[in-house]
């Protein structure tokens, strides 16, 4: 993840080395927090769906597939307004604790990678992405048409 933010190959060696001193144990707690079980609940359900997919269960390079793609997912936390992937959090964190980089440094790696797939996205799905490089760029009125009303513009949802 961190050669994906532009991080030199040293850099990548010294956080993963810095991260096993660090975190050599674990521990499980037993707690009843609602929204993690429903987090952990949706990644089931997506585990569920690929091996039934794939016809196995995932393994290897495979279990890392499915865990970057699980953590791509968007989740949102009750006390914040915002959704977030937890990808980018990790990366963020890991960056910084890890990585030597400071907060500036992974925010703006976090933005780059954040462009990168944009512009990819974009590239796969032309017509669905409107033109203008604008962040805050919203879709024409008409941009649904077709779609039927299956369409929900996430944003007029949360006025409601």
């Amino acid at each position: 993840m961190m050669a994906a933010v532009n991080a030199d190959e040293q850099a990548v060696d010294t956080s993963l080395e810095d991260y096993r001193n660090q975190n050599n144990s674990c521990a499980f707690y037993l707690r009843g927090d609602r929204s993690m079980e429903a987090h952990i609940n949706d990644v089931a359900w997506h585990s569920c769906r690929w091996a039934g997919e794939m016809g196995e269960i995932p393994t290897e390079i495979d279990l890392i597939s499915f865990d970057v793609n699980a953590n791509q997912l968007l989740r949102k936390r009750k006390a914040e307004k915002d959704y977030f992937i937890p990808h980018h959090e990790f990366l963020n964190e890991s960056s910084t604790d890890y990585g030597e980089y400071s907060t500036a440094q992974a925010d703006t790696g976090i933005e780059s990678l954040k462009a990168k797939k944009r512009v990819n996205f974009s590239a796969k799905n032309l017509g669905l992405i409107p033109s203008s490089k604008s962040k805050d760029a919203t879709l024409p009125s008409d941009a649904h048409a077709g779609f039927g009303n299956n369409v929900i513009d996430l944003d007029s949802y949360r006025k409601k």
